[in-house]
């Protein structure tokens, strides 16, 4: 990261949209490392960018804001966070962030999370199923053509 973004190692430069998921990824690893001092200024700024740039919306960058906020210590807005983009209908890479993602782990044993989880996990059932019945009625050839027709 540091070769690839080099200013987002300088505490006065500006986060954008082409440094933003960058600067989140450089804060977890500097946590990660145990290098938390030198990763709160980059949140405080992410969290700064984040605020006052609306393309950067809950469907361009998923739950970014949720990712700035529990790196930063505070679970209840991260969860409100979550529970605002999920309730605005963000589901893309809902499996990777809810399951998977090193920033979000620090949530999964949170009631609200689980229960985030299974919302989530059964919307996608439902949608899967209905395309699934798109397809029997002949309404689609394939998921990737219902995938291409939303777009």
């Amino acid at each position: 990261y540091e070769r690839a973004y080099p200013e987002l190692y300088d505490d006065s430069v500006r986060i954008d949209g082409s440094t933003m998921l960058p600067s989140v990824e450089i804060a977890l690893a500097l946590q990660e490392t145990g290098s938390a001092e030198a990763e709160t200024p980059l949140l405080k700024r992410s969290l700064t960018a984040f605020q006052y740039a609306p393309w950067f919306g809950r469907f361009k960058y998923g739950p970014l804001d949720a990712r700035i906020f529990i790196l930063s210590g505070d679970k209840q807005k991260a969860l409100d966070a979550l529970r605002q983009a999920v309730n605005q209908g963000w589901r893309k890479d809902w499996w990777y962030y809810l399951k998977k993602d090193p920033a979000l782990k620090r949530l999964r044993e949170e009631p609200r999370y689980q229960a985030i989880i299974e919302e989530v996990g059964a919307d996608m059932t439902r949608q899967l199923s209905r395309v699934r019945e798109w397809e029997e009625q002949g309404k689609i050839s394939s998921v990737a053509e219902a995938v291409n027709t939303s777009l």
